[in-house]
Parts: C-alpha cells; structure tokens; sequence
C-alpha cells in the first residue's frame, strides 16, 4: 500500500477528527509491515534466522538502576515499532493485527514458543533477543537485526517482560544444553527420521508428506482453544532458525502454548512399545509396513534403554532427534526450498 493510497483513504475522514487518527495509524503501521514483506526483507530476514543470537543477558540483574534506564528506551522501542501488532498492552491486538497472517504474539501471558528452556517454562533473555533480532521466517515477524540498533533490542527485550507476571513469580530454568556437533545427515539419518516421524505419530499432525495437511490438523487449538496450523515442513521456512541445530533445538524443548510437545525423553522408548504396527499402515502406503517393521526390529526394548547409563540414554534420544531433523530438512530440500548443509559432519552448531 502506498503512502499517496494512505492519503487518499484518510481524505473521507474529517481533518484532525478522531476516526483519521485511528484510520491513520493503522494503515502506516500497516505500511510497516508490508515494506518489511518485500522480496529482498523476507530474503534478509531468512539470512538472519541462521545467524548466531545476540550475547545473553545479565548484566541487569543487580543493576536495578540500568534496568529502569533500558525500561524506559524499551516502552519508547516497542511504541514505535512493536505496538502496532502486539498492542499497547501487549496482548497481541494491536490495531494492524488483524491484517496479519499469524497472530501477534500474546506477551501477557508470558508464553514463548521458542526457547532454549525446558517445554512449559520461560524463555531465556537471549530467547527473546534471538527472536526479536531474527524473527519469524514464514510470518510478519521481521528481522529486527539491522532495523535497530542491538542497544534497542536489548531494550525492548527487557520492557516486553513486563507484561506478564511471571517474570517476577517464576525463575527461569538453565537452558537445555545443546549438542557442540552434529553427525551425519544425509540419506541414512533420513531414513530413520522417516521411520520414527511415523511411529511418533507426526504425521497424523504434520501430514505424510510433512505439508501439514495430517488427519488431525483440523482439529488443532493452541492453549487458548484458538484453531492452529500444523507446520508445512516442505515450505522450508523455520521459524525458529534454519540451521539444523535451531530445529534440532524446537524437537528437544517443544513449542510452548501449541500441541507441538517436547522429544526429550519421549524418544526414550524402544522397539515393544510399537507392537501394533497396522495403525501405522496410511502412513506407510507407499513402501507397506515392512521398512517400519524391520526398523523395529532393531530397536533395543525399553527396558534396555532405562537400564543403560543416563548419559548413552541421552545420546540414543540425541541421534533420534538427529534422524527427526534429517527427515525434516530432506522433506524441505524435496522443494527445493532448503539451502542447508545436509552431509558435511561435523558441524559446530555453536
């Protein structure tokens, strides 16, 4: 939309009347949003989402006098950039909300999807700055990262906090810790990813071929009874980073507020907990069950994986995830749409 178009519509409202001054700040903040959209930011914002995430935060801790400093520079950040989709209380109904593909997000609730902290807890400051400074491939999210200084980032991190309570009820957890290197992910991991993405029931969800069209994902709701989107995998935009390890990362601590759950331990189960594999059979229509049955086959039983040391049942739940995030990443590449380093072990992801 045009700045003369702008001109234009508030002409049918009286001068300094207060429909214009509402008409107004919708359609700029509306302009905002849709210059961010263009090609060349979206390519920009994609680009961010794999870069590494701002230092984190804790030099405010026992400084309460440079947190007032950065909460005030953070309410006049968030008025001028933030407010117009995520409202001046923060709880996502910001005046150009509703011409928004995906809702903003509600900070009132104190929710965040993605996170470094374990499934139904609090992110991290540098949760939250990774965010803001990368945003959210797929959506109307942008990449702050370039649009603002990282002074401001870090300040509106800070104030943003402030609208939900549990800031100053609840601790935030240490961040799961996430592996240094990563293995192999080409054809073989995918293989497997492929074989458990059926027996961990994604695809009932996210669909056979990961386009988020399962059999259940009509039925989706987040935590607020809101219907939601199953993830297309095939789009190849990740909304919490591109790199292997950023989705790596989302299966180990889940989407909060979402029916996306944590693959933490729940990968800790062996072969005999999949003993009726015919309801595994519209997943499987092409190859028939006997790729899935021979994978099985070869899964040591629960009971020998909870009698192994924590650490080697840590590493076992580790290369499950791997083998999820090369299946994911191969559905993606199917679209030609992943630009990822697929077979180049290892690779720092620090």
């Amino acid at each position: 939309m045009a700045p003369h178009t702008i001109d234009a519509l508030l002409l049918k409202y009286e001068k300094g009347g207060a429909g214009r001054s509402r008409l107004s700040s919708i359609l700029n903040a509306v302009v905002v949003v849709t210059s961010m959209l263009s090609p060349v930011a979206l390519a920009q914002d994609e680009a961010s989402a794999s870069e590494e995430p701002p230092p984190q935060v804790s030099r405010y801790a026992n400084n309460p006098a440079r947190l007032a400093v950065a909460l005030q520079d953070g309410e006049r950040i968030y008025r001028q950039h933030c407010r117009a989709c995520h409202g001046r209380r923060g709880n996502g109904h910001g005046e150009a909300a509703r011409f928004l593909n995906v809702e903003p997000r509600d900070f009132t609730t104190g929710v965040y999807k993605w996170r470094t902290t374990p499934t139904g807890s609090l992110p991290g400051d540098r949760d939250i700055l990774r965010t803001i400074a990368n945003g959210a491939p797929g959506t109307t999210m942008p990449a702050w990262r370039g649009r603002i200084p990282g002074a401001d980032i870090d300040a509106v991190a800070q104030y943003i906090k402030t609208f939900s309570d549990r800031f100053a009820t609840e601790e935030v957890p240490a961040a799961v810790p996430m592996p240094k290197t990563m293995p192999d992910l080409g054809d073989e991991a995918a293989q497997r990813g492929r074989m458990l993405f059926v027996l961990m029931q994604c695809w009932t969800c996210h669909g056979v071929q990961g386009r988020g069209d399962g059999p259940a994902s009509d039925t989706l709701t987040d935590d607020d009874g809101n219907p939601i989107e199953a993830y297309d995998f095939t789009s190849g935009k990740f909304r919490s980073g591109r790199r292997p390890v950023d989705i790596y990362r989302t299966f180990t601590t889940g989407v909060n507020g979402t029916p996306m759950p944590s693959y933490d331990e729940a990968l800790m189960i062996g072969g005999d907990a999949f003993q009726d594999l015919e309801q595994y059979r519209p997943a499987m229509a092409s190859d028939g069950l006997a790729p899935l049955r021979e994978f099985v086959s070869h899964m040591p039983t629960t009971e020998e994986i909870w009698s192994i040391s924590e650490e080697e049942r840590r590493a076992w739940a580790n290369q499950s995830r791997w083998d999820l995030v090369a299946y994911v990443l191969a559905l993606s590449k199917q679209r030609g749409r992943a630009r990822l380093y697929l077979t180049t072990p290892p690779y720092r992801t620090d």
